[in-house]
């Protein structure tokens, strides 16, 4: 629908009381009430306003502003304010998206204080008695608060320039994204003329009426741009000087182009569907559609697959289906039977075969049938019994093979999803979809053309070429951003103005990535508190948590939404309020018998693009996860319930688990009813099976028995995996400080007696991998979360002792560096504080300044004293949004501020003027003094930044860049501006530099001569906020993308700090250079550590290091390099000594189990033994006189191993040669490894010509050479007790053995070859290490525990003794030290996250304590 527009038109000829003498009361005008009614009729015929007249009068049917002289004409002042305010602030009927008052008559002024006010004159007004009229004044606060948001004004008096003598009042009115036009028949001293002759109208009128006729223009339309360019033109040489003034953004007023259809063009949310209406709008895949129907009439199977919101649903159904039943494309198809599309849901062998029953009852004989299973994908999403899944895939293909070439089969899936067939042998399914695939490929520019206008043309819609340009640029590349542009032209289209579709509307909704959003966050806004929680646990109950895939929408029944403690009938009023707004959809779904409502997200969409559902999924991932959980598990045992459903009850950790879940997020999440009966069912079930067990727990720690201990053992193994889990969702979400917490919670839980006794082994595994991940990943130290709307600046005092944070809620607040709140500012001066613009401590840190709107600026003490307020006045209308954040002078005895008006202000502390510098030609954002207090810089909105000397002359003027993007083709440069100034600037601490950010997402850095020095890219939005490091050597950088990123002034990236959910708006280096903090829109401070606990490296020197090895007593470890040497070290990392000896590369460093020998291997065909001094004890020399691979001390320590070309020598551990073993292969022995009794060696070979996964053998033979058996690898390790061997592979498979050679397991992850693998000590862990630059961490039962992400491929790893200590050999040369000691773990992330845990309010009672009685780190030896 048109939006609506008011129009209030009021022509005053009667004034009966306004002649300035008693006996000629009367001074009537002849033309105001025809100017009126002309300017109401071209509103009506080409603007579509909806027009009151005053005063009114019927004439033949026909409503017309009444030009008589009699007591109906006469417009009395309280008649007039009444219609205005009804105008602009309705209070019961619909806000009008356009108002325009229009009033011709007589226009007063007078003296008033020090100034003139102005007056539309009424027939009741008469200066004698002191009765003016209605106050310009007055109309001007009613616009200030009126929710219109086009507002014009078109007054044709004396006087009306009036209207202009007012400024804006601050930002926050600036940002209520109002257009205005005000027109004016004259200055504020001027007169205003009526029109020569008869039938003639006053001046402005007159200009008006021609300037609004659509017919007189090329392009058929009139904007408010237009009419005032033509008012000022054709008035130029007139007797009065008319006064106009546009802002904002472009309001359409008139057009004489029609719109020939009310329905809309564009299917918002919905795909284009296969039926008679909505093909007639599908535009853009002609291409896509032909090379579908050629599939089509060569095969019986074709596969459609493409990214989500891609179209592929509506190329299926509006394309391919629509033009077969239109048999153009392929003679003969019009006579096929097409079927509905369908999509699997839940039960797909279900859905299938009603289909195909259905189908059976309809088909003709002979009569081709087209079968379309849309959303394939839900076939693994929605579908949880893969016996099941299985049996639709078979009978599918059945029902194709049965019918042949009667039959086409169309499959449309999401192309993420394909992988999935590859996984089992669905009926051949992969192979079949490979061979009769078609890709939907992102839209070409002439496409999406098409997509836009086409459509628009069918209806008479006009649409701005800016605009399609530009919504062709949001979306070119961005497949998935398909229904978001259907959905913004749609809300354009609810939006037009007179059947056209501008590229201002376009801007204000925030172009195709905003608009959804905006639309969904103002719905959910519109609810009260109650429906916004109720709104909140719809929409996550609505979405399908992805598990390595991308979140998707699930249908659900209805009655699952009726949420416990919620009324029944407020639920179905947010419900229904969702599906009116099209956010959810709603139908019926038949189960059991019965018709059931059912409910879904109206796209995935919305899951993708919405924010705050976003925010709402990140923040309640590991709860929604278990609850998805429960919930799915209830539907299989509901389900099997008649066919041995009690083997589907949850029992063990998974009930544990679940009654978990019921204590700590029943309230929050509640589980539906089926679920809940369920999990009673299971404890029910748990408990008769266990009335005759008695089972006694220590009576020293817990002094419980029975059940009770049972279950507190088994609640404390499942809290852990909880607390584990929740932690590493934590830390897959970017919410890196909450994910240690929880990990510290684990690791606390972990040392209690309940978690010492109960935690099974890969449940203390995952707790120590989650701790380590977290203390390793974590970057944010601290946060404080005390405003409630978005900060928009945090500083350090100068002794980086106290924060101070300013923020919209309208209060600055002083923190301690600890975290601690210590003063909130100007909370009892709110009149004075408004909207905060900045904050900036004084040299000497005991003022504060804060910048505020209205172009204030309060000076306070630390200690909250408001010292004075500095007013700074500007004739400026935009001058009132506010100014920048002050910069003090070195000296602290001059500030200097910019502002809206282009102007920098330099004032002492009094607010005394001392200058001002004028050059820029739009918005300042920032102005600083240099360190020596020599120069002033500012950034600005015009793209530049100016340097000014201590006198204010300007020195020199940079560009900070040019315009490069397609706005510049049509927009004005001002509003290219906007998306190119200058946002903030910074000196270097040592005055050798400045540093420029801007909205281009740039930094630049420059010498004060105005040289580029480098220019820094890299974040994906406008940079709000830079600073430099204490020594300048590095710089931060604070973007809309959510992210903070250090650099070296050379451009070169140091880190990315994230975690904030909404714009950084400023960041700032302590003092000392050891911190950053930043403030955000999220509403937070965070507080950054630029070091962090890192991994200890060793080596990294020019010789690359080829394998390491723990002593025996983990104190030291050796390292073997290609420079010939044997390497000692600590395990801090530090060098004790260098063995050198060998004349080539050392390939292998093995210590003695006794810890007295160091064996190294080289490749200078030799074996050396060594002290653990590092003294030369013995050379060995093998039989084969070849470059040794491995060597080996065995177990009991008595012998040596060696591999060769050959094979395999054996050494007694004095250097005694015993025997060798000879390998009849055509390649070297790469590794040997002694079995746990040293009765047995294990050692691999191949060949270099045929080196294939399938050449890998590794043979298991007793000391003698006698074969036991073989097995695939080329690199092994025993378990400790001898009774499993793992095996490493080039085909990316780590392989776990039985001795006797009996394959256990494949343990598939890696993607390149394996190159090391190795039990941890206890043999419950396994480790391998992979030329994919990565080390995989798996539990003894296969599980993969974590990932280790390394620079290079990795070639080597070793376990410590004690398993606490991972070391790993990079290709690069360099050697990781893994940590994975628990307490060790524990004291660093307590360390780490104490300030947090003791300071934040959002901390619970139960974790403010975790850390207590742990030491710290750096005190544990």
């Amino acid at each position: 629908m048109n939006m609506k527009r008011d129009a209030l038109i009021v022509g005053i000829n009667n004034y009966p009381s306004l002649g300035d003498k008693p006996n000629n009361p009367a001074k009537h005008l002849k033309q105001s009430a025809d100017d009126a009614e002309a300017i109401a009729q071209i509103l009506e015929k080409y603007g579509e306003f909806e027009v009151q007249r005053l005063p009114k009068v019927n004439q033949n049917g026909k409503l017309r502003v009444d030009s008589n002289y009699n007591r109906n004409s006469l417009v009395f002042q309280n008649q007039l304010e009444e219609a205005i305010t009804e105008l602009f602030y309705p209070k019961g009927g619909q806000i009008p998206e356009t108002a325009l008052l229009f009033f011709a008559g007589h226009g007063l002024r007078r003296k008033s204080g020090n100034g003139t006010e102005g007056y539309l004159a009424t027939s009741d007004s008469s200066p004698r008695k002191d009765k003016w009229g209605v106050s310009l004044h007055w109309l001007r606060q009613l616009l200030q608060d009126s929710p219109v948001r086009q507002q014009i004004i078109w007054l044709d008096c004396c006087h009306s320039g009036e209207l202009f003598n007012f400024a804006e009042t601050d930002l926050a009115e600036y940002e209520k994204g109002r257009d205005r036009c005000f027109i004016a028949a004259s200055r504020d001293f001027q007169v205003a003329y009526d029109g020569q002759g008869e039938g003639k109208h006053g001046v402005l009128t007159s200009a008006l009426l021609q300037g609004l006729n659509p017919t007189q223009k090329a392009d058929k339309w009139v904007t408010n741009s237009t009419l005032v360019d033509f008012i000022k033109k054709v008035l130029k040489n007139a007797p009065q000087h008319p006064v106009c003034n546009n802002s904002g953004g472009e309001i359409t007023l008139t057009g004489s182009e029609p719109i020939t259809s009310s329905i809309c063009p564009y299917k918002g949310l919905a795909f284009f569907d296969f039926n008679d209406e909505d093909p007639k709008y599908f535009y853009g895949r002609e291409a896509l559609t032909k090379q579908l129907i050629d599939k089509v009439s060569q095969n019986n199977f074709l596969a459609v697959l493409g990214a989500s919101a891609s179209g592929k649903s509506s190329v299926v159904r509006a394309g391919l289906l629509h033009q077969l039943k239109l048999g153009e494309m392929l003679p003969g198809s019009d006579k096929w039977k097409i079927c509905r599309p369908f999509a699997p849901g839940e039960h797909p062998l279900q859905t299938l075969k009603q289909e195909i029953n259905v189908l059976s009852t309809s088909v003709k004989p002979g009569q081709k049938i087209v079968l379309v299973v849309d959303q394939f994908e839900e076939v693994f999403t929605l579908c949880r019994s893969e016996e099941e899944r299985q049996q639709f895939f078979k009978y599918l293909f059945s029902t194709l093979e049965r019918l042949k070439n009667r039959i086409c089969l169309v499959l449309v899936m999401r192309a993420d999803f394909q992988g999935k067939f590859s996984e089992h042998e669905y009926s051949g399914l992969a192979t079949k979809i490979d061979q009769n695939l078609v890709r939907v490929m992102p839209m070409t520019e002439d496409e999406l053309k098409q997509a836009i206008i086409e459509p628009g043309k069918k209806v008479g819609l006009e649409i701005d070429r800016e605009l399609v340009n530009q919504m062709i640029a949001d979306v070119s590349g961005s497949p998935g951003d398909l229904p978001l542009m259907q959905y913004t032209l749609t809300e354009l289209w609810e939006k037009r103005t007179l059947g056209r579709l501008t590229i201002n509307e376009y801007t204000r909704l925030g172009g195709v990535k905003e608009a959804l959003k905006k639309r969904a966050n103002q719905i959910y806004e519109s609810l009260s508190s109650e429906e916004q929680l109720i709104a909140k646990q719809i929409f996550l109950e609505l979405t399908h948590l992805g598990e390595g895939t991308e979140d998707t929408r699930r249908q659900v029944f209805q009655e699952y939404l009726f949420i416990q403690r919620r009324s029944p009938e407020l639920v179905e009023k947010v419900l229904q309020r969702l599906a009116k707004e099209k956010l959810v959809v709603t139908g019926e779904q038949e189960f059991e018998g019965k018709r059931l409502a059912v409910v879904n997200i109206a796209h995935e969409a919305l899951i993708r693009n919405w924010d705050l559902l976003g925010k709402w999924l990140k923040e309640n991932r590991e709860a929604l996860l278990r609850k998805q959980d429960i919930e799915e598990a209830a539907k299989d045992w509901r389900e099997n319930r008649n066919r041995g459903g009690e083997a589907y009850l949850l029992q063990g950790t998974r009930l544990a688990a679940a009654e978990d879940y019921l204590q700590r997020y029943a309230e929050t999440f509640p589980l539906t009813g089926l679920a809940q009966e369920f999990v009673q069912r299971s404890i029910k079930h748990r408990q008769r099976n266990r009335r005759n067990l008695v089972v006694t727990i220590s009576a020293v720690f817990l002094g419980l028995s029975g059940l009770t201990g049972w279950a507190l053992i088994e609640g404390a193994d499942a809290q852990i995996r909880a607390d584990s889990a929740s932690s590493e969702s934590l830390f897959a979400s970017d919410r890196k400080l909450e994910s240690l917490v929880a990990s510290l919670r684990a690791a606390k839980r972990l040392k209690n007696p309940l978690g010492a006794i109960g935690a099974k082994t890969d449940t203390r595994i995952q707790a120590v991998t989650a701790l380590r991940q977290a203390v390793y990943g974590v970057r944010e130290r601290n946060r404080v979360e005390g405003h409630s709307q978005r900060v928009v600046d945090v500083q350090f005092s100068p002794d980086g002792q106290t924060i101070a944070s300013a923020s919209t809620d309208g209060t600055v607040k002083l923190w301690s560096k600890e975290g601690n709140l210590l003063i909130s500012l100007l909370e009892d001066k709110k009149q004075l504080s408004g909207y905060m613009h900045g904050i900036s401590f004084n040299p000497d840190g005991s003022i504060i300044a804060v910048s505020l709107g209205g172009n204030k600026i309060a000076l306070i003490t630390r200690k909250g004293k408001l010292l004075r307020i500095i007013d700074r006045h500007s004739d400026i209308a935009l001058a009132g949004m506010g100014i920048t954040p002050v910069s003090f002078s070195p000296d602290g005895q001059i500030i200097a501020s910019g502002g809206h008006d282009e102007e920098i202000w330099v004032q002492t502390l009094d607010g005394r003027l001392i200058a001002v510098l004028t050059g820029h030609k739009s918005s300042i954002n920032k102005v600083t003094f240099s360190p020596d207090g020599k120069i002033l810089a500012s950034g600005s909105w015009d793209n530049t930044i100016k340097l000014w000397d201590k006198d204010g002359k300007l020195l020199k003027t940079f560009q900070h860049s040019y315009p490069k993007n397609k706005r510049e083709s049509y927009m004005n440069s001002d509003e290219v501006r906007i998306f190119q100034g200058v946002l903030d600037i910074v000196f270097s601490p040592d005055g050798k530099m400045l540093a420029s950010a801007s909205e281009d997402g740039t930094i630049k850095i420059w010498q004060l001569n105005g040289k580029l020095i480098s220019t820094i890219s890299g974040h994906n939005n406008k940079i709000r906020s830079i600073s430099f490091s204490p020594d300048s050597q590095m710089i931060a950088s604070a973007s809309s993308d959510n992210t903070i990123k250090v650099w070296k002034k050379n451009g070169e990236l140091v880190s990315i700090l994230t975690g904030h959910t909404g714009a950084v708006n400023k960041v700032k280096f302590s003092p000392d250079g050891q911190m950053i903090i930043s403030a955000s829109n999220d509403g937070t401070i965070r507080y950054w550590s630029l070091s962090s606990n890192s991994i200890f490296t060793l080596g990294a020197d020019n010789a690359k290091i080829n394998s390491v090895s723990f002593s025996p007593n983990g104190k030291i470890i050796a390292s073997a390099s290609t420079d010939g040497t044997v390497k000692l070290w600590n395990r801090n990392g530090a060098l004790l000594n260098t063995l050198v000896g060998h004349d080539d590369s050392v390939n292998k460093v093995i210590f003695s189990p006794d810890n007295q020998i160091i064996a190294s291997a080289s490749a200078d065909h030799t074996v050396k033994l060594w002290n653990s001094q590092g003294r030369l004890l013995n050379t060995l020399i093998g039989q084969f006189q070849q470059g040794i691979n491995d060597v080996k001390f065995s177990p009991d320590g008595n012998m040596i191993a060696s591999t060769d070309f050959l094979g395999i020598n054996i050494w007694k551990s004095t250097g005694e040669h015993l025997s060798n073993i000879i390998k009849k292969t055509d390649g070297p022995v790469f590794s040997v490894s002694f079995s746990p009794d040293s009765q047995a060696i294990a050692s691999h070979h191949k060949g270099y010509v045929r080196a294939v996964p399938t050449d890998e053998k590794v043979e298991i033979q007793r000391l003698d050479g006698t074969l036991i058996t073989s097995i695939t690898g080329h690199s092994v390790n025993f378990s400790s007790d001898g009774q499993m061997i793992v095996s490493a592979s080039q085909d990316g498979v780590v392989r776990l053995w039985q001795r006797d050679g009996r394959l256990l397991s494949n343990l598939s992850g890696h993607s390149k070859n394996v190159t090391d693998v190795s039990f941890t000590p206890n043999s419950q862990m396994i480790a391998s290490a992979s030329k994919d630059r990565t080390v995989k961490l798996w539990s003894r039962n296969g599980n993969l525990i974590e990932t280790l992400e390394h620079p290079d491929s990795v070639n080597n790893l070793s376990f410590s003794p004690d398993g606490k200590t991972l070391a790993t050999v990079v290709n690069n040369g360099t050697v990781l030290l893994w940590n994975l000691d628990l307490d060790n773990l524990l004291a660093r992330g307590c360390d780490w996250a104490r300030n947090y845990l003791e300071n934040s309010k959002n901390v619970s009672g139960e974790d403010r304590n975790i850390c207590k009685g742990v030491k710290p780190f750096k005190s544990q030896k």
